[in-house]
């Protein structure tokens, strides 16, 4: 979920400014693994229909894309539809979205299908006490350089330092244009990088930072704390030359990290050991406080 904010321009002379915000939630869903097929619907993917337009907007619109679709589907209910994309105008009466093929199952292509730039998000490093970031970003277009935005978020308990920025790739020189560095408080805000780097054609680049893991209270861990912390995806807008599109938004992999975490079964040994010997201790005082004692007289034997 990102909130995006422009300022646009009322008057020609831009005396007056009016500022556009634009919401957007991105979820990326696969059909395939649960059912083998492609088909969908929004309310096998929401598990709702869409039964009334925003009261606040001027007008609802649901598009859907149907770019590299094939020629074998069916979409109901039909519409209209503008340079492949299908446009529904949303109204009070439910809609419920269906696009299905004709086939049996879907089998994946043996060669993935990358798009002109691409980026790779990985840790370096071994440990529980310090590790690294690397980001790998690759430009498949041979004729110019892209100009691309990296934007991320680090939670706070990964300290990144700055000055172990390093550039590696085929050309390193300029690449970074402008960049905005924001720093972490603990318990309070994330690490917050946004760089504009320009990167050569036909060319990959690496980004790569170190960090340290912080010590996390033991109040500060998940039920799974072995499992690890996840870091969400970072993001990248580009433009691509000669395109009708306004940017090119990709987003990388999200990362799990694990942090140095304690043994939570020492409570448990600690407590057990301590009612052992208070038990032991208590059971042996109480017994001696009430027990009563008395002399026992022995007759002789004469």
């Amino acid at each position: 979920m990102a909130i995006h904010t422009k300022s646009i321009c009322i008057t020609e002379d831009c005396s007056e400014r009016t500022l556009e915000l634009t919401q957007t939630i991105t979820s990326v869903l696969d059909p395939v693994r649960e059912t083998s097929r492609r088909d969908w619907s929004l309310e096998s993917v929401f598990d709702r229909q869409l039964r009334n337009a925003c009261p606040l907007a001027s007008e609802s619109k649901v598009l859907v894309q149907l770019k590299d679709t094939g020629d074998h589907y069916e979409l109901k209910p039909p519409t209209e539809t503008q340079n492949k994309v299908a446009v529904y105008h949303l109204t009070n009466n439910p809609l419920n979205i269906r696009m299905t093929w004709k086939e049996s199952s879907f089998i994946y292509p043996h060669l993935p299908v990358y798009p002109m730039v691409y980026a790779e998000r990985y840790f370096t490093g071994y440990g529980q006490e310090r590790g690294g970031l690397t980001i790998t970003i690759h430009n498949r277009n041979k004729l110019s350089p892209m100009p691309v935005i990296y934007y991320d978020s680090i939670p706070w308990y990964l300290k990144l330092y700055l000055h172990t920025l390093k550039i590696e790739g085929n050309q390193t020189d300029n690449i970074i244009q402008n960049m905005y560095y924001q720093p972490s408080i603990d318990r309070g805000r994330p690490t917050v990088i946004e760089a504009e780097l320009l990167i050569p054609a036909d060319s990959i680049i690496s980004l790569s930072l170190d960090f340290d893991k912080v010590f996390l209270k033991y109040t500060e861990h998940r039920p799974d704390a072995n499992r690890g912390f996840d870091v969400g995806s970072a993001v990248l807008t580009t433009w691509i030359p000669e395109s009708d599109r306004n940017g090119l938004r990709i987003y990388t992999d999200t990362l799990l990290v694990n942090l140095p975490t304690p043994d939570f079964s020492m409570p448990y040994n600690v407590i057990t050991l301590t009612c052992t010997v208070i038990a032991l201790f208590f059971g042996s005082i109480f017994n001696l406080l009430i027990r009563s004692f008395s002399v026992v007289e022995t007759m002789s034997d004469s």
